[in-house]
């Protein structure tokens, strides 16, 4: 199977993921405020389907190579990144209270927003080798 149609699934599923979160989990009210019985399911899956949305439409415009490395990153980072999530308190109560206590929620943000950079960097420092080849084999 081509890395193209491997990143469509991603995309089809991303969207299924965010959609069946935010709308079939949470339940959002006429204010939007998350009212479901498992808004906290929900506010963890949410930016992780969100992110793996956006890194995966930037990279069908790529390369297979971008794909490629990308991927074993991924391999890395979705495991241990959903070790850390799991691995943090449901909430925040008692004695860590304001003392920086972060829970999944906050938690998954965290590593959503930290994959979505990594991927970008990686995305970019792919894309500056493959310029700097380019400059090298022409001159």
């Amino acid at each position: 199977m081509g890395y193209r149609k491997i990143l469509t699934i991603l995309l089809v599923l991303a969207v299924i993921g965010t959609v069946w979160s935010i709308y079939g989990l949470c339940k959002p009210d006429q204010q939007t405020v998350c009212r479901g019985e498992y808004r906290d399911l929900s506010s963890i899956i949410t930016p992780i389907t969100a992110v793996l949305f956006l890194t995966s439409l930037i990279l069908i415009f790529f390369p297979r190579r971008f794909f490629i490395t990308w991927a074993l990153f991924s391999g890395i980072f979705i495991p241990l990144g959903v070790l850390l999530v799991f691995s943090t308190p449901k909430n925040c109560a008692g004695l860590f209270t304001g003392l920086g206590c972060t829970d999944q929620g906050e938690m998954s943000l965290i590593v959503s927003i930290s994959y979505l950079v990594i991927s970008i960097f990686i995305i970019l420092i792919m894309g500056g080798i493959s310029i700097w080849r380019q400059r090298q084999t022409t001159k």
